[in-house]
């Protein structure tokens, strides 16, 4: 058995509790299974939970974090899906989480792998990391593919990464192709890897101590980080697990608030726009109020 597939009979038993969320404009109530962790680890519930995630990484692509627990990339040894020891699709998670997930299929993009292989570091082994990295095998790496890469296994932001190598890139971009070979990336004082490994004032943002959910007015604010004037489901998750500062070996937690995020989503979103304005989060008996009162054992 590969490790993209789990032996329910080895799986800890959890507990399963009921969590009720009231509609304010009707006498209904929505009902979300929620599994509390346990400290051995995941059971079966929580691993199925896991699978459910968007089909889609912009957002946790954008900060460089893994997409299934929100949290930095570079502070955990990560891994891709291969199957033959090559690399099947080009998401990137960490090695923990990938290993709970109860399918054999990318949760991002549903290709089909066989092996969660681990992701090595450039500094460590160069040659074996650009030939993991190089997603179809042609020697080469196109300037998107970098900041990908380094912003998931280096603590940098990925944002000033892409906007150095924009004005840097033709310093290894000799010949003007718009990609970078193992040659240019690999050599040895003037390569693109040596320069981003001791590069300064890239670092990622810190968030410091976000406002809690109670305050819902600022909660917002301070999480709608492009002032679209929206927050996007995967944006009130990832908004959660950041101000509650869930660590990725808390997994369990991650997934019990992306069940309640997706059990009273539809309440709120009734346009089906795929996000809830300022005022569909902030006004009394709204989003973040429901929200502020499931998870009140956050703290």
């Amino acid at each position: 058995m590969g490790k993209g597939n789990v032996d329910h009979s080895k799986l800890p038993v959890g507990k399963i509790k009921a969590v009720h969320v009231t509609d304010s404009r009707s006498p209904r109530h929505v009902v979300t299974a929620v599994t509390v962790v346990k400290k051995q680890g995941l059971d079966v519930e929580e691993q199925l939970m896991l699978g459910n995630l968007p089909k889609g990484d912009r957002l946790a692509q954008t900060h460089g974090e893994c997409p299934v627990c929100f949290n930095s990339l570079a502070s955990a040894q990560t891994c891709v899906f291969t199957t033959d020891e090559k690399r099947t699709c080009q998401h990137i998670f960490h090695q923990d989480c990938a290993e709970n997930l109860l399918t054999s299929n990318c949760p991002l993009c549903e290709k089909a792998f066989r092996s969660i292989t681990p992701l090595p570091r450039p500094e460590e082994n160069a040659g074996r990391w650009f030939n993991m990295v190089d997603y179809d095998g042609n020697g080469k790496l196109t300037k998107e593919e970098v900041v990908n890469i380094f912003s998931a296994q280096l603590d940098i932001d990925a944002g000033k990464l892409r906007e150095t190598l924009s004005n840097l890139w033709a310093r290894w971009d000799m010949d003007g192709d718009g990609v970078i070979t193992v040659e240019e990336m690999l050599k040895p004082k003037k390569g693109l890897l040596d320069f981003v490994l001791n590069a300064r004032g890239l670092d990622k943002k810190s968030y410091g101590d976000p406002p809690k959910l109670n305050d819902t007015e600022s909660f917002f604010a301070f999480w709608d980080e492009d002032g679209s004037g929206e927050l996007e489901k995967e944006e009130v998750v990832r908004a959660i697990v950041k101000t509650y500062r869930l660590d990725f070996i808390d997994l369990g937690r991650v997934v019990a608030v992306r069940s309640v995020v997706d059990a009273v989503w539809d309440i709120f979103d009734q346009d089906k726009s795929g996000g809830v304005s300022r005022d569909e989060f902030t006004r009394r008996d709204g989003l973040g109020d429901s929200l502020a009162a499931q998870l009140n054992y956050l703290g």
